[in-house]
């Protein structure tokens, strides 16, 4: 009975250190998805692309040779002022055309290579503050970004239409 008592109490030891590792492993990646930005989280996982810099202090801005006043040192590690994403060019292509039509203020877009290897950046407050609407709502979103577009559009072209009318013959 004894020998009984003492291998369920094993059992139990070995089941409670299970249990322990994995609420540690859960906590672990929760911390590390949680200090992901969004936007380079929705990224990631529609275009195969990886976080290869977010934000930044001044002083390792500074070390690895970054622009002063660039754009990785403003907001958060949670909410990086400039995010850059590495991946295969067809990828990074398709990000960028992404990006430009569905993240609002975005100062700067562009692939480019500087002296850590070919990259996408996006930068500005639409970086930081970009939230992919919840479902119910992202119909009328995207009704409301085309809207936008065609208005842009529309305007665009009465404008060229009166400066053909107004040109002298």
């Amino acid at each position: 009975m004894a020998a009984v008592r003492r291998r369920l109490a094993r059992q139990r030891a070995r089941r409670r250190d299970a249990d322990q590792k994995a609420r540690r492993f859960r906590r672990r990646i929760r911390t590390r998805l949680a200090r992901r930005p969004r936007l380079a989280a929705y990224l990631a996982r529609r275009f195969d692309l990886r976080l290869t810099s977010g934000w930044r202090s001044v002083r390792r801005n500074r070390r690895i040779g970054g622009v002063p006043g660039s754009w990785h040192t403003r907001g958060t590690p949670r909410k990086p002022g400039a995010i850059d994403m590495a991946g295969t060019p067809a990828d990074e292509r398709a990000a960028l055309r992404w990006a430009r039509r569905n993240v609002p203020d975005l100062a700067e877009a562009l692939i480019h290579d500087s002296g850590a290897g070919r990259h996408l950046h996006l930068a500005g407050r639409g970086v930081m503050h970009w939230r992919w609407p919840r479902r119910g709502k992202l119909r009328r979103w995207l009704a409301g970004l085309r809207r936008q577009r065609r208005r842009r559009r529309d305007a665009g072209r009465q404008i060229a239409r009166l400066k053909r009318l107004l040109r002298p013959r």
